[in-house]
């Protein structure tokens, strides 16, 4: 069986590659606030700082995204009335497995280009617009294949680099690391194990998938693929799921509890 020492071990080879990633100031937060007068006036007596704008389509004022100590954002939008017209946005990535704080970290680590595709976390500065995604995929820089709270995707991309260019407000990127596409119910279990997986539907998917069904020692459910992903349950013998996190084109893999049924 693959357990966790031995991924660690595996991913300790990483080149780390310094990425910048956006830094503010201690005392600051990021919102969203509706382009009132009052936003306009805090705007040009400095108090808060403009990211981004963003146009409301609905013939309302359109919104903005601000840097501003707590009493800006409270001077912006004052009372219990007015909720929404104000929204704080986490500068924070929320994975199943554990949370990335993207404010304050000054590095991510990327392994140095190979050639070979792989599965990458990108987080936008704030709400993502289409256009952005539009971008990434006209471009062929790299393909979007499932969102991740708060303002990120999970993408693939060919190499180490080719999201540079873009003009995109990229504002943090690392590699998705093995240990991401394992529920840790799974770790080091010593059983054959029940469960769902899901593959990307890019790179060597299809070998990948053969992979998965020559591993198993039974089919649960068939493949289905929904958007860019394919999902299949199946049985797989200790260490199995250890292994094919390994395989760059698998996002997840989780237990699979069949339904329950009661007197249906």
């Amino acid at each position: 069986m693959i357990g966790r020492p031995l991924i660690l071990a595996i991913l300790a080879g990483t080149l780390v590659l310094g990425v910048p990633a956006a830094s503010a100031p201690k005392d600051e937060v990021k919102a969203m606030l509706r382009n009132t007068p009052l936003v306009e006036a805090l705007k040009a007596a400095g108090r808060l700082r403009v990211i981004d704008t963003y146009a409301a389509g609905d013939g309302t004022p359109g919104w903005v995204l601000v840097r501003g100590d707590e009493s800006a954002l409270a001077a912006a939008a004052p009372g219990a009335a007015s909720p929404g017209n104000s929204r704080r946005v986490a500068d924070k990535i929320f994975l199943r497995t554990r949370t990335i704080d993207t404010a304050n970290a000054s590095t991510v680590a990327l392994r140095a280009g190979t050639g070979a595709g792989r599965l990458e976390i990108v987080q936008f500065h704030g709400p993502i617009k289409k256009e952005w995604l539009k971008t990434i995929k006209e471009q062929g820089r790299a393909r979007p294949i499932a969102y991740l709270p708060e303002n990120a995707y999970i993408v693939w991309v060919e190499d180490s680099s080719p999201l540079g260019g873009t003009g995109l407000p990229i504002q943090w990127r690392e590699e998705f690391s093995p240990l991401d596409r394992l529920s840790p119910d799974l770790l080091s279990t010593p059983d054959p194990v029940d469960v769902t997986v899901l593959v990307a539907r890019v790179g060597d998917h299809d070998t990948v998938m053969s992979e998965i069904r020559t591993r198993a020692l039974a089919i649960l459910m068939e493949p289905h693929d929904t958007g860019a992903l394919t999902s299949i349950r199946l049985t797989l013998p200790p260490g199995a799921t250890e292994r094919l996190v390994l395989r760059p084109e698998v996002l997840w893999i989780e237990p699979f509890d069949p339904p329950v049924t009661h007197d249906e």
